[in-house]
């Protein structure tokens, strides 16, 4: 993928504005993150960089959210 891929994430609940939301993302080449979100409208927003995937490749992510 390109640098600049965005990846936004809606949550069906409120989050909370003042934590810190980091993404991993796990068997890219080169492994991504943790990177920091913005958030709007209940939505974390990540902008990614450039990244490549082997074929057949499972992606595996993680969100976490934790005090700034």
């Amino acid at each position: 993928m390109q640098a600049g891929t965005t990846l936004d994430v809606w949550f069906p609940f409120v989050i909370d504005p003042s934590l810190r939301y980091s993404l991993t993302i796990a068997h890219t080449d080169p492994a991504i993150g943790p990177m920091d979100a913005t958030i709007s409208d209940n939505t974390a927003h990540f902008a990614l960089p450039a990244f490549g995937l082997r074929p057949g490749a499972e992606v595996q992510g993680e969100i976490d959210g934790g005090p700034r």
